[in-house]
């Protein structure tokens, strides 16, 4: 299956194609400030990340842009 069409089938693999079909936007995006995009990758049951993390074929963060960081921590409202 295209990576494209995964997200059709599978809402969390719609970033997927963000980063097939933009190699550089979201690279630029990963790097642009690599300590947040780690603490918003590798989360715990008890810090979950946002409902639409994943699901975006335009970003792969984007669902944290209304997280703040808070001590070191991303704070989830």
């Amino acid at each position: 299956m295209p990576t494209n069409e995964l997200g059709l089938f599978f809402e969390t693999f719609r970033y997927q194609a963000f980063f097939n079909s933009n190699p550089e936007a979201a690279a630029k995006e990963l790097t642009k400030d690599v300590r947040r995009t780690i603490r918003a990758t590798l989360r715990t049951v008890d810090s979950p990340p946002p409902p639409a993390f994943l699901k975006s074929n335009e970003s792969f963060l984007r669902a944290w842009d209304h997280i703040e960081e808070v001590n070191g921590h991303l704070i989830l409202y």
